[in-house]
């Protein structure tokens, strides 16, 4: 397998779980926050609202994966979110502030996080530079 289909893999794993878990949280937030026994917020549009922005997330990585070396400019983008969620988790995880539902995310995305790296790092040593306006 070339270094260009295991990255194009990743992302299509990832648009996979940003899909499904933005779909989950959108359609089915109550429900899981009953499962996991986490207290609702006030309101679902703040579930909802991240969900969609998740799946948002979810086409971005697809259209990485389908030409990974064309679209390696939005690679930052998707490692942004995952280090954005796995920080905020993680911080308030040490303070012992966040229910512990959400800390099998933040180490998933702390994963794809190191996949996205090294997706850039290797797509930044098998192809031109990108020119930008």
């Amino acid at each position: 397998m070339s270094t260009n289909q295991i990255i194009s893999l990743l992302f299509y794993t990832a648009a996979f779980y940003n899909l499904l878990g933005g779909a989950i949280f959108a359609f089915a937030a109550p429900a899981i926050f009953d499962l996991a026994k986490v207290a609702p917020p006030s309101h679902w549009g703040y579930v909802e609202y991240p969900a969609w922005i998740l799946m948002i997330f979810g086409a971005l990585c697809v259209q990485i994966a389908k030409k990974p070396a064309l679209n390696r400019n939005l690679i930052p983008y998707g490692a942004a979110q995952k280090l954005a969620f796995a920080g905020v988790v993680i911080y308030y995880w040490i303070a012992n502030q966040m229910p512990s539902v959400w800390y099998p995310f933040a180490i998933i995305d702390l994963l794809f996080l190191a996949g996205y790296l090294w997706a850039m790092y290797s797509l930044a040593q098998t192809t031109k530079q990108l020119t930008t306006y």
